[in-house]
Order: structure tokens, then C-alpha cells, then sequence
């Protein structure tokens, strides 16, 4: 699909977006509705392979309580810090299909892949939003199985302190035994004496205001 323009797949997603709420930032190549706590937010990502358009849907959340706790832990860039996501999943992987793109490469073909995003995002992808949106959820999503993998972590070091803010804020009972889980997971990962310091003062932290 050699003609295609990203600036038509915006225009033409725009109204359904908008319908819930979604805005479509320029600056960062997504739609996002802002909320109290934070925002939700949906990226598309094209790429051509010949006469054929493939598209990256990314979507995620940002939950403002839990970036703020860790903001001094990470090394982005300071003005992006506010903009970071907390969570982020792909298309391919929700279902289940880690490497899987939606295709194009002709207006019949383009037109359903518009009509597909709907109806996913009508049906199922803004509820999954919503959750990912609160943080009881984030605390059970990341924190449940610490050892293992999670989806929406697309960070496995950031998992750890974001996990351990979202214990602190739910109140989780388990928060002591995930401040001994996460130390040992970090070091896996090859987090740097700089990242386990930063990692020591959140524990430190979140102890001393859950004795408060």
C-alpha cells in the first residue's frame, strides 16, 4: 500500500477515539485520555514491507501515585519522566500472539483493520484500560507472581519498584516479604549498584510511612 499516510489512519480513528475520550497528542504519536491519576493511552506504529502496511498497536496506562514514588529511581529523561507509561501491552501479545501485526495493503483491506481496532476497543481494550488504570490491579498484576514474567511490564527492573510502590499505596500485607523478593529479582536482571541503592531507599521509604 505505497500511498497509505499515517495522518488518514488518525483521521479516520479520531471520532471513535474521541467518543471515548481519547485525544489524539501529536508530540507523541498516540491517542490518550487523560484522568485524577494519570492517563490511558494508545500508540500506532507503522511500518512498510513493500506494497503492504504493517501496524504496531500499543496501548497502556499511567498511574501518576506510582511514578511519582519512583521518579528519583529511574535515568529517563526529566521532561519525559511525567509522560512515562506504568504499563504497556501490545496488540500481538494480549492475544496471546507476541509477534503478531495487523496488515493492510489495499483500502478493503485497511478499512477492516480500522473496523478490527474499533470493535477490539469497544468490546474489551478500554475495560482492560480501566483496570490497568487503578492500582489495586497493578498491585495484584505485578506483585502476585513477582518471580515471573508479566505482560505489562515491559521493564523487568522498573516491574520490581513499580510493584513494590503499588504494595505501599494498596496496602498490601505482603509488603515486607516483597521488599526481600524484589532485591533478588533485581540483581537477575542485572540491575547496577546504582539501581539497587535507588531500589534500598523506596524500601526505606515505604517502611517508614507504613509505621506512620
Amino acid at each position: 500500500m505505497k500511498e497509505f499516510k499515517f495522518r488518514s489512519l488518525v483521521e479516520d480513528l479520531s471520532p471513535f477515539f474521541l467518543q471515548h475520550g481519547f485525544l489524539y497528542h501529536h508530540g507523541f504519536m498516540q491517542f490518550r485520555k487523560t484522568y485524577n491519576s494519570g492517563f490511558q493511552n494508545v500508540i500506532f506504529a507503522p511500518a512498510n514491507y513493500g506494497d503492504e502496511v504493517r501496524l504496531e498497536v500499543t496501548f497502556g496506562s499511567r498511574v501518576n501515585p506510582i511514578e511519582e514514588l519512583i521518579q528519583d529511581c529511574t535515568n529517563g529523561l526529566q521532561d519525559f519522566k511525567t509522560h512515562s507509561n506504568t504499563t504497556i501491552n501490545s496488540f500481538g501479545k494480549y492475544h496471546r500472539e507476541p509477534y503478531f501485526r495487523l496488515r493492510f495493503k489495499d483500502e478493503k483491506s485497511y478499512r477492516i483493520t480500522v473496523k478490527t481496532l474499533e470493535r477490539f476497543f469497544e468490546e474489551e481494550g478500554f475495560d482492560y484500560l480501566n483496570r490497568l488504570s487503578d492500582v489495586g490491579h497493578l498491585d495484584a498484576l505485578f506483585n502476585a507472581f513477582p518471580g515471573e514474567p508479566c505482560e505489562e511490564a515491559f521493564n523487568p527492573r522498573l516491574r520490581c519498584f513499580r510493584g513494590l510502590s503499588a504494595a505501599y499505596l494498596n496496602n498490601n500485607p505482603e509488603l515486607e516479604l516483597l521488599t526481600k523478593a524484589y532485591p533478588k529479582i533485581l540483581q537477575k536482571y542485572g540491575a547496577t549498584p546504582r539501581e539497587m541503592k535507588q531500589f534500598e531507599a523506596l524500601v526505606r521509604y515505604c517502611r517508614h510511612y507504613m509505621l506512620n
